[in-house]
């Protein structure tokens, strides 16, 4: 009784909020600042390493890519050449089995590649917005708004962390997300291991109505209601009268999925009648699969086509990290500046554009080195391209500061001081 009435209070209310207004003094932001020095010096020489090992890591995926795709040699589905054993070989086929998956917990039991139990949980979430506004004399107001309000989550959120925890709280999260796979996978003549079978998808949404509650211990009956094709599951119910339909905190929203069996196209080593990942002299592991019937050329035109989009997404990421490092060294400048807020907002600006004139040629550079070793000729594009954009910067300070002197010159009153 005492965990049902603690629980019920969970649901009171459905959405609030709340503001705090902080100010900041001067000499505080100035110390802040300071600390951030050190923050700031480590993300960027965390970069460093950062773009130099994916440098290596894009050369080895490519390289054992081009291996692969040299090497790989055809098979039928339906029967295990043992001429091919140990070779890379690519096949297509139906995956399928004969297994049987149970969820022990609710008593879903159906055959199929994959069973997936999916949970959401009604939850408070905390929603942060801060604005920020300097104010003369280096001083920094916050403004902060907290919104609260329900929803579902698959994930548990820790309410103590909220600013405002009290009325906001959730409870411990009684069944969460599981995927059983079967033991099992066969496509033609061949037994596919859990890793490939793990990459396959396209489960189908398996409903639940009252002959899968029925299957239900009396307990967890009780407990849970048949709602839009899952199971709603209320810890504190004592019966099953509850209104789905308008969930309370702590309720858990189940449901089930099935893969019953896809077609698949595989690339990977043959070992006996299994398949297994191909070690490449390159050093990368072989071991794909792609949804549907596909040749093994454009699995691995798709490959190469992934393995340059994670090259470059790491390639801005080492640059934003190198960026914002030096936007942290930069900052007791900036907040210094903010004794005149006017000042501060133009030396931030200015801040800025020394960061990405550092950090880009710097970024450049170091992709630039990392490749000399593997592939000499882009190495030496990139250096070029390096050594073009410190070229043009200086062609550009030398310009504006030649301009700025004939200006001078023209008018001897332009650098004189007034007032």
């Amino acid at each position: 009784m005492g965990e049902a009435a603690n629980l019920s209070c969970y649901g009171a209310r459905k959405m609030d909020t709340h503001t705090e207004v902080t100010t900041t003094g001067w000499f505080s932001r100035i110390a802040s600042s300071i600390k951030s020095v050190l923050l700031g010096l480590l993300l960027f020489a965390g970069a460093f390493p950062l773009l130099w090992w994916n440098e290596g890591r894009a050369v080895r995926v490519a390289e054992s890519l081009d291996e692969g795709a040299g090497a790989v040699v055809g098979v039928a589905a339906d029967a295990v050449e043992t001429e091919n054993d140990g070779e890379l070989v690519h096949l297509s086929g139906l995956a399928r089995t004969e297994d049987v998956l149970k969820d022990a917990d609710f008593g879903v039991s159906e055959t199929g590649l994959k069973l997936i139990r999916s949970v959401d949980m009604y939850q408070w979430t905390e929603s942060v917005e801060r604005n920020k506004k300097k104010k003369t004399g280096g001083k920094e107001e916050t403004r902060t708004t907290y919104r609260y309000k329900r929803s579902w989550s698959s994930t548990p959120i820790d309410s103590s962390r909220f600013s405002d925890s009290q009325g906001h709280g959730n409870p411990p999260m009684r069944y969460q997300e599981v995927t059983r796979l079967a033991p099992n996978v066969t496509v033609g003549a061949f037994t596919l291991p859990p890793e490939l079978v793990s990459k396959i998808s396209g489960a189908a949404i398996v409903p639940m109505d009252e002959a899968a509650h029925g299957k239900l211990t009396p307990t967890l009956q009780q407990r849970t209601r048949v709602h839009e094709g899952a199971f709603h599951y209320r810890p504190t119910a004592v019966d099953g009268t509850f209104n789905a339909a308008q969930p309370e905190v702590g309720d858990h929203r189940i449901r089930f999925s099935v893969l019953k069996a896809a077609e698949v196209s595989i690339v990977a080593k043959q070992t006996g009648s299994s398949l297994a990942a191909y070690q490449t002299k390159g050093g990368d592991d072989l071991l794909m699969l792609k949804m549907g019937r596909h040749a093994a050329e454009a699995m691995f035109e798709s490959a190469i086509e992934q393995n340059e989009t994670l090259t470059w997404g790491l390639r801005g990421g080492g640059w934003l990290l190198m960026l914002l490092g030096l936007g942290l060294v930069f900052r007791p400048l900036v907040v210094v500046a903010d004794v005149v807020p006017l000042f501060g907002e133009l030396l931030r600006i200015g801040a800025f554009f020394v960061a990405l004139a550092i950090s880009l040629p710097l970024t450049i550079l170091t992709i630039a080195i990392a490749w000399l070793t593997a592939r000499p000729l882009l190495g030496a594009a990139l250096l070029v391209a390096f050594v073009g954009i410190i070229t043009g910067l200086v062609l550009l300070i030398r310009k504006r500061k030649a301009k700025r002197t004939a200006v001078a010159s023209a008018d001897p009153q332009f650098l004189r001081p007034t007032g």
